[in-house]
């Protein structure tokens, strides 16, 4: 049997704030952020609602960017300062950590085997952190003489 639009919305309403529940509290969870930015062009960030503040999932993204040979890593932390930024490069991996006061992010994403973890360069500008490597470049083949 086929839903109703309006049956479908509610099926996938339902799925996405399943988990969303205080179990503390056994009150719904919700958060939201408005960014505005003031005179001296800086955005300043107000977050409301009733979830922590603290332990923040960071959203982090790899881009590969094939003509210029580096891989970028990139994550979106709003209302810190460059101070305030910690990126740690671990065997196969980046960790980055954000603290502002009361509010904390963390997230880290695995490297691939052929960047160049020496050429490291990390930049922090509106918000936005990029992290880049030069990628090894490597043969896609070899060939193999059959005796």
């Amino acid at each position: 049997m086929r839903m109703t639009p309006f049956e479908e919305f509610d099926r996938l309403f339902e799925r996405m704030f399943r988990g969303s529940v205080s179990p503390r509290t056994g009150t719904p969870v919700w958060c939201g952020c408005e960014v505005a930015v003031g005179p001296d062009g800086v955005p300043r960030v107000r977050e409301y609602g009733n979830a922590a503040e603290s332990g923040r999932r960071l959203p982090i993204e790899v881009i590969d960017d094939g003509k210029s040979g580096r891989l970028k890593v990139v994550a979106e932390i709003p209302g810190v300062e460059k101070d305030d930024i910690e990126v740690t490069l671990e065997e196969g991996s980046v960790t980055v950590r954000a603290t502002r006061g009361e509010t904390a992010y963390e997230g880290s994403v695995p490297l691939r085997e052929n960047v160049d973890r020496d050429s490291v360069k990390a930049a922090y500008r509106n918000g936005i952190l990029e992290v880049s490597f030069a990628v090894e470049s490597r043969p896609k083949g070899q060939r193999v003489s059959v005796e």
